[in-house]
């Protein structure tokens, strides 16, 4: 007996627009942090987001008392260390190449996945992981973005330390992705 694919064979235009508005909208988030940058210090800035999200949701969802020191080291990983650096980072660079940059988190959680968690990377994998560095490095070697090294290591540090923590968040039990934002 064949497995039912989880996947639709195509994408549908209802599919296609949801893809567009999610990245859209997310592409827009550093556009607005790179704004605010010039009135808050980047880590400010970091605690005001996540002191928002956390007032809008904790009144929805239980604490998981069982998790919460979990939770607390995942946070202070994947959102506090992350934000910081890229928030720091991206006051160096436009918000083009930060979010070109901060794409570099996908090839690292990949990385991680196979380190810590025994994952195996297939050759499309890793033939993507060689192509995402080596975009990276491209778009660090134009003129206006070259000067700014240490901004582009901060992004790149910012991207390495949010797959840190979504290697973390993998590893844990009985609680949903709601939850784990919200705490």
């Amino acid at each position: 007996m064949a497995l039912a694919s989880p996947l639709p064979a195509r994408l549908g235009p209802v599919d296609i627009t949801l893809g567009v508005a999610v990245a859209l909208l997310w592409g827009m988030g550093l556009v607005f942090a790179k704004a605010a940058i010039a009135h808050f210090p980047p880590i400010l800035l970091m605690a005001l987001r996540f002191s928002v999200t956390a007032l809008a949701l904790v009144w929805f969802v239980r604490p998981p008392v069982a998790h919460l020191r979990i939770l607390f080291l995942i946070a202070l990983i994947s959102a506090a260390l992350q934000y910081s650096l890229t928030y720091t980072g991206l006051k160096g660079l436009d918000a083009g190449a930060a979010a070109l940059i901060i794409q570099l988190e996908v090839p690292f959680l990949t990385l991680i996945g196979m380190l810590a968690l025994n994952e195996k990377p297939g050759w499309r994998k890793w033939a993507g992981i060689a192509l995402a560095f080596f975009g990276v490095y491209q778009i660090a070697g134009e003129p206006t973005i070259s000067a700014a090294w240490g901004s582009v290591l901060l992004v790149i540090g910012g991207a390495a330390t949010w797959a840190v923590g979504q290697a973390m968040i993998r590893n844990l039990q009985d609680i949903d992705g709601l939850t784990v934002t919200a705490w």
